[in-house]
Order: C-alpha cells, then structure tokens, then sequence
C-alpha cells in the first residue's frame, strides 16, 4: 500500500492527478486497509484456539475476553513478522520426530485437519488404508524420548463413523504430514491452519474448505462441488481443477486458477489474479483486488455480460465482436460495460474490480 499512496503523490507532482482527486484515491486506499486489518484479526480470531486449563465453569467471561484479546495481539504481531519475512520459531532446542498413523481398510467419506504448525499434503494412492507419514519438530527439549512423549500426547488421529480427524495444536510443535488415501469421491475436506501451507492432488470430493493464517493453498486435478480457501499471508493456486462454486481469498498473495469453473468469486488485498475458464457453463465470475492486476481468459462460445472498473490502471478487452454499453477514462477512474454474443443461453456475467491494478479480458486460445 506504501508504494501506491507514493504512486498517488508523484501523479499530483507532476500534475496529472489534482489535490481532490488524489484525497480520494488516499481515502479509498485507507478503507481497503482498515478493511484488510479487520480481516486479518477475524482469519486470526477464527485459527486461535484459547486453551483453557481451568475448568470451573463459574469463571467470568471478562477474564476469557482479556485473555483472548491478548492472544490475538500477539498473534498479530507474530503474523506480521511471517509477512516481513523474518518469522522464526526462536524456541531454543529441538528433537525431530517421525511417526506414521495407519489405519487397515478404511472406511472414509470425511476429513477434518486442525493444525497449529506444519503442512498438510493429500495424495491418493492405490490401497484401502489410511496412511500419515508425520515429521515432527518439538521445541524446547533436547531429549528424543521426551520430545516423542509431547508429540504423542498432543496429537490426535481417529477414524469414527468415516470421518477421519487429525490435530496436533501445541504451539512448541511443528508437525509436516502426508495423508495418504484410498480413491473415492469424498463428502467433505476441513482444514485449519495456523502457520503451514496446504496442498491436494487428484482427489474428488463434495466441499472442501481451507483456511491458514501463513500458507500457501494448493489444489491440483481436484473435482468438486465447492472451494472455499483463504490464506491470510500465501498464494492460493487452482490447476486443472472442476468446481460448481469456488470462493478465494487472500490477504497477502497471488491468486491463480485454471479449470472449469461455474460460479468463482475471489479478493486479493495484495496481489495478481489470473485465471483460465475451460468449460462453456460459466455463470458469475467476481474477482475484486486493491493493488493487483486482474487477468480472465475465457471461451469464444460464451456469451458475455461484463463490467470493469479500476480508479488508475488500464482496462483491455480483447473480445472479438464485443457491444461497448458504457465507457468511462478518465485519469482517476477508469470504467467499462459490455455485452458479447455467444452460444449459451445466459451470459455469464463479469465482475472485475481493482483500485491501482489493471485489469485484462480476453479469449482463450484453443489447443487442437
């Protein structure tokens, strides 16, 4: 954001933008802020969990309030450090720790992944068992039957009534794990984590449902009926992907899919989105941004129905046989509406919104 309000003073130095027009553009950077601060704290707010040691039930919930509220500011600051690039543990001595979960002729329609430090990877594979190769770090102890002790007692992997659970919440522990699978199309895939990425390949599943505060999200050859992914400080990447409804956001990081998508809505705070439609049932496509640039490509056959708005970069459509409805190009606000004619039914109708980011639409070159 620093650089774009730098970005805004020059154009009024040189005498492009006015001193109205560039206070406004200074305002409306400052809501996006304020607007990405809150989400942060609610993304933070949600992945903390508030270990209570105490169990009496009397106790005030002015206490727990305080308590949060101190949580969450040093989960702060903690974040703001992985965002600057400087985040270390600094917890002292370790013990690496490996240990494999392993579950005969499984039986698995649901997982659910509650983390506090380490990746999750998804792989199939070719067996009926449930298999996770875990590789652990345990902070704060030198001794490795010590070390395996805490990581034992702080890990949670079960398989009831075919939902399969796995948690490892301890703070002093990371924790890095493989789930392998058998191949099946799955109800529902949660994930929770704080600091880690998370990746899935060549898996079908109903819903899946992400969320990490510092990580990237990455689904390969996933089918689906809904995405839900958000990532406070990471990239989120879709390749070759099929999904009814895909919703992304991130704070801090890119945004790129490729797939067949129905319905897509994605916000980036910081960073590009780009994507590719493959399929010819494409309903609603939001991608809305503050600093990135927004990139679409889509099939000739589509009918379209778009509207573009960004307040200094450039807006290009580059659509053979595109109606022009409303066009606007001025210095600090730049807006388009079209409509295309197409094979399908209904247009599919175009969101595309950023505030210093340009914005490019286009058709997709068809491979023979």
């Amino acid at each position: 954001m620093k650089e774009e309000r730098k970005r805004i003073l020059e154009m009024v130095e040189s005498g492009v933008l006015s001193a109205a027009e560039a206070l406004t553009l200074l305002e409306e950077l400052e809501k996006e802020q304020q607007s990405r601060q809150k989400k942060e704290e609610e993304l933070l707010n949600e992945l903390i969990v508030i270990e209570q040691n105490e169990k009496k039930e009397d106790r005030e919930d002015r206490q727990f309030k305080q308590a949060k509220s101190k949580l969450i500011d040093f989960m702060n600051s903690v974040l703001k450090k992985i965002k600057d690039f400087d985040f270390d543990f600094q917890l002292g001595q370790s013990v690496d720790v490996s240990h494999v979960f392993h579950h005969a002729d499984a039986y698995l329609t649901e997982m659910e992944f509650d983390i506090a430090n380490g990746k999750i990877e998804i792989i199939p594979w070719d067996q009926q068992d449930v298999r996770l190769e875990c590789q652990g770090k345990v902070y704060r102890t030198e001794n490795y039957d010590e070390g395996r002790t805490t990581f034992l007692k702080n890990t949670i992997f079960s398989i009831e009534n075919g939902k399969l659970r796995f948690s490892t919440q301890l703070k002093l522990m990371k924790v890095d794990t493989r789930v392998y699978v058998p191949p099946a199309e799955y109800e529902r895939i949660s994930v929770r984590i704080f600091n880690g990425p998370f990746s899935m390949k060549d898996v079908a599943v109903g819903k899946v449902k992400v969320k990490t505060a510092n990580g990237k999200i990455e689904l390969n050859k996933v089918a689906g009926d809904e995405f839900e992914l958000e990532t406070a400080n990471g990239h989120i990447l879709l390749h070759d992907c099929q999904a009814e409804k895909i919703e992304a956001e991130t704070i801090n990081g890119k945004i790129e899919f490729d797939g067949d998508f129905s319905n897509v809505d994605l916000h980036s705070f910081n960073g590009n989105m780009k994507g590719r439609l493959h399929g010819d049932d494409v309903k609603v496509v939001s991608m809305k941004g503050v600093t990135g640039n927004l990139e679409l490509e889509l099939n000739r056959s589509l009918k379209l129905d778009g509207e573009l708005k960004t307040y200094l970069g450039k807006l290009g459509v580059d659509i053979e046989g595109k109606e022009v409805l409303e066009e606007k190009d001025d210095v600090v606000h730049k807006q388009m509406r079209f409509v295309k004619k197409g094979h399908s039914v209904t247009p599919a109708y175009l969101f595309m919104e950023t505030k210093t980011g340009s914005i490019t639409v286009k058709e997709r070159e068809m491979t023979k």
